[in-house]
């Protein structure tokens, strides 16, 4: 089950690193939290600590989704804005 957790967290790393729209990275940096997830819980089963691995899986799972949610509200503002949305765009929101 690591291995399946690994290729997860593989596959997320590199949609967050190859691909050049916004949604395609978010959707990469929850791929890559699924994959964190998983670990964390095959980890702390096979540790012995099955409650709390899955405690802090759940921990983890709030935080990428509210992550995920924040990353997704300033997506949707940006092409209210602007009418599109590239990663370029994002550069001017540290204005």
């Amino acid at each position: 089950m690591m291995v399946f957790a690994a290729v997860i967290g593989a596959l997320g790393l590199a949609g967050v690193l190859y691909k050049r729209s916004v949604l395609g990275v978010l959707i990469g940096a929850q791929v890559l939290f699924m994959g964190a997830t998983i670990a964390l819980v095959v980890g702390g089963v096979q540790a012995g600590a099955g409650a709390q691995a899955h405690l802090f899986a759940l921990l983890t799972v709030c935080v990428c989704v509210s992550q995920g949610l924040a990353a997704y509200s300033v997506a949707a503002r940006v092409f209210y804005l602007k009418g599109r949305i590239r990663m370029d765009d994002l550069r001017t929101l540290r204005r």
